[in-house]
């Protein structure tokens, strides 16, 4: 009585007949159920021996990536030194000319780049 009750509420949530229209025969056969096909022996291996090589296959990749993660992140640890070094040999920066100053014509270079 309970299966009638279930499959009730779910042709009912559909909206597709009431609880009258139930016979024993929808209760017996399931349109959710797939019927499969019995797969051989033969056709087991061949689908085992498959999924071995799409494995392996994966995990050939898997570690070609991880090495080559490995040395982009060696060498941009290495750039990251050499723009550190860089910066610190960069300390004697030089002052660009405020343009926004007219010239005179006995303009000493100290008036120009505004060290005076």
């Amino acid at each position: 009585m309970n299966v009638l009750y279930v499959f009730f509420d779910m042709l009912q949530s559909e909206c597709l007949v009431g609880l009258t229209q139930i016979t024993q025969t929808s209760v017996t056969t399931s349109p959710f159920k797939r019927s499969r096909k019995k797969k051989t022996l033969a056709q087991l291996k061949e689908e085992e021996s498959v999924l071995l090589k799409e494995r392996n296959g994966l995990r050939n990749e898997l570690a070609t990536m991880q090495d080559l993660l490995k040395q982009q992140r060696a060498r941009n640890e290495s750039l990251k030194k050499l723009q550190a070094e860089s910066q610190k040999n960069d300390d004697s920066s030089f002052l660009l000319p405020d343009l926004n100053i007219a010239l005179d014509n006995n303009s000493s270079p100290e008036s120009l780049y505004g060290t005076s």
